[in-house]
């Protein structure tokens, strides 16, 4: 058979798609499956055309009344209203298939109408054009009712990491013919548990919906994010291969509830089993997904090689030194501008973090750690000082020079403040997941403390950098 094709609001170059607008006469029922873009059908009230008739508010929204504005919002109406019943017999009565591109949302249309004699108001967006259908889901013998589209969320999310392709689905080839130039723009959140009803096409790194597949009155409605591919003949034919493939598939009918009332031999043989497996598979992957965890949680800290930042090394660094056992307040939890806070019995250390592409920890950072200190001595607290310094971040660690300068040195040492890299806080961290013992550790804190130079851990003997504190 020979499917017919329409494609709205996107040219599709090819002889099987007849390309229409969202406004044009020719009807969609006359199609076997329909391409829909969403993108830009909000200019359909907010075209210079249109503005004059429709008023904007300070807040951005667009509005109208019908009895008001000789017929502008009447005529954007009756082209959604048309639209939405076209596809909802296109869906339960030919049982074709809609395709739509996932586009964020744009502005919307606040539209007040008089509806059989009563004045309503309705509020039309870029999805505007979808029919409403009361699905029936059944769990367990129980009937759940949901409705489409409002239980959907369309949430705007940009992102271009694609993770998670169900292969089995004929649109995977879709995903993978585009590999690297799919863009995705928003997310589906099903606001119910949808079951059978929504088969998840594809996900990003946090297993939100980037497409999916819903079976609507016999039909279905696909929706897959947009690629930034200017090769329309190749993406016409990979989307009609995937159309192909779902055609071979078949279009899946939902089963009615009183389906369960018939039944077959040994149709439940195997349920008890099947339900003690999924109980494994769920154990299995949680002990999949700790282990992973486990896994970001420890490989982070060779961030501590090559980071720099308030977002970037800075966290690092602070969970370092909680790893020794020191007291490390969450910036979160005080008002000044220090990059590490630590409080440890009746001593303060305050710390100042610094990381760069191509030049030495310099003065300016010793400057701003001397007046942090200060300022907590004229206090009467007893503080500390220590300059923690990743510089030259793009050369591996063991090949860098001095990354302090002269100045920086000699200041600190004046101080009594302590320096230390952080590719020494790599090597100390590295042994704490090796294995250290309490005492160890202990020595490894006040070491830190007394030091009144540059420190270096010394991973066998674990004795402290050379030099006393000097008193101030």
């Amino acid at each position: 058979m020979k499917i017919k094709v329409a494609s709205v609001n996107k040219n599709l170059e090819h002889d099987l798609i007849n390309n229409i607008t969202l406004d044009s006469a020719h009807s969609l029922t006359d199609f076997d499956v329909v391409i829909i873009d969403p993108k830009g059908f909000s200019s359909t009230w907010t075209s210079p055309a249109s503005l004059g008739k429709i008023t904007k508010d300070t807040t951005g929204i667009y509005y109208t009344d019908t009895r008001y504005d000789h017929g502008t919002g009447m005529q954007i109406f009756n082209i959604f209203s048309k639209r939405r019943e076209e596809i909802k017999k296109l869906l339960s009565v030919s049982q074709g298939i809609v395709i739509c591109y996932l586009r964020s949302s744009e502005d919307i249309l606040n539209i007040t109408h008089t509806l059989y004699g009563n004045v309503t108001s309705e509020v039309l967006n870029i999805y505007s054009w979808l029919p409403q259908f009361d699905l029936e889901r059944i769990e367990a013998g129980i009937i759940f009712y949901v409705n489409f589209p409002k239980n959907i969320n369309f949430i705007g999310r940009v992102g271009k990491e694609i993770p998670s392709i169900e292969q089995s689905h004929p649109f995977s080839k879709y995903f993978y013919a585009f590999k690297n130039q799919i863009h995705f723009e928003c997310i589906i959140e099903p606001l119910k548990k949808m079951g059978k009803l929504l088969k998840a096409i594809a996900g990003n790194k946090v297993k939100e919906i980037i497409s999916c597949e819903i079976n609507i009155g016999g039909g279905k409605i696909i929706f897959i994010p947009p690629t930034i591919s200017t090769d329309l003949k190749k993406e016409t034919g990979v989307l009609l291969d995937c159309i192909e493939g779902v055609f071979e598939h078949g279009i899946e009918i939902p089963p009615p509830h009183w389906i369960k009332k018939y039944s077959l031999p040994n149709e439940n043989k195997n349920v008890a089993k099947v339900e003690q497996l999924n109980k494994r598979i769920s154990v299995l992957q949680k002990e999949k997904q700790n282990l992973e965890e486990e896994q970001v949680n420890i490989a982070k800290f060779k961030g501590l090689l090559y980071g720099k930042g308030k977002r970037n090394l800075e966290p690092l660094v602070r969970e370092a030194f909680k790893l020794m056992g020191f007291n490390v307040i969450d910036p979160e939890q005080y008002e000044e501008e220090y990059d590490l806070y630590i409080k440890e019995k009746d001593l303060m250390i305050i710390g100042e973090i610094e990381g760069t592409d191509s030049s030495l920890i310099d003065i300016d950072k010793y400057r701003q750690l001397l007046d942090y200190v200060d300022s907590e001595i004229d206090k009467g607290v007893k503080c500390e000082g220590i300059l923690i310094g990743n510089a030259y971040k793009d050369i591996n660690p063991t090949e860098r020079q001095e990354q302090f300068s002269q100045h920086a040195i000699k200041r600190c040492e004046n101080q009594g403040f302590c320096r230390i890299t952080t590719y020494q806080l790599f090597e100390i961290v590295k042994k704490i997941f090796s294995g250290i013992d309490g005492p160890k550790l202990e020595k490894l804190r006040k070491d830190i403390i007394e030091c009144n130079t540059e420190f270096i851990f010394k991973k066998k003997e674990n004795k402290k950098a050379q030099g006393t504190r000097k008193k101030k």
